[in-house]
């Protein structure tokens, strides 16, 4: 049976999943402009339709396209890490600094057990407590959300 994930939790993890989709895009983008870079079109003196030239216009217009969604995605991560943070330092020092180290900053639990100096069940603790805490906080606003 598969443990449900704490709904503060996934509140957190909106930041990787939205860093994620950016750089998925972002890759994307580079494809279809190294698509664009390797299609030639041949200049005539008569104005033909070409295939290449399709290809083209279909590889641009799909970059600016992704590049577009690219700049939506960061401002609604810009603003979602804004939240977020803001909801963090609301908890206590300890709290905060390992939600904000794991969420924020990316780092396993392990690396926050070897930052901090303390014993992993120590930061499984207030990992847990942090969240509980957390969603006090953030489950008030909008449970539905989440």
């Amino acid at each position: 049976m598969k443990k449900k994930m704490h709904p503060a939790k996934k509140y957190l993890l909106k930041l990787e999943k939205l860093d994620n989709l950016i750089a998925n895009k972002k890759a994307e983008r580079e494809q279809w402009l190294d698509s664009a870079k390797s299609t030639t079109i041949q200049l005539t003196e008569k104005v033909q339709t070409s295939s290449n030239g399709d290809k083209l216009a279909k590889a641009v217009v799909k970059a600016v396209d992704i590049e577009r969604e690219i700049d939506e995605c960061i401002v609604e991560l810009y603003y979602k890490k804004k939240d977020i943070i803001s909801n963090i330092e609301k908890l206590n020092a300890d709290e905060y600094d390992v939600l904000h180290k794991v969420y924020v900053q990316y780092k396993s639990l392990k690396e926050v057990q070897y930052l901090k100096n303390r014993s992993y069940s120590s930061i499984t603790s207030i990992h847990g407590r942090a969240l509980n805490n957390l969603w006090e906080i953030v489950g008030k606003e909008d449970s539905n959300e989440y």
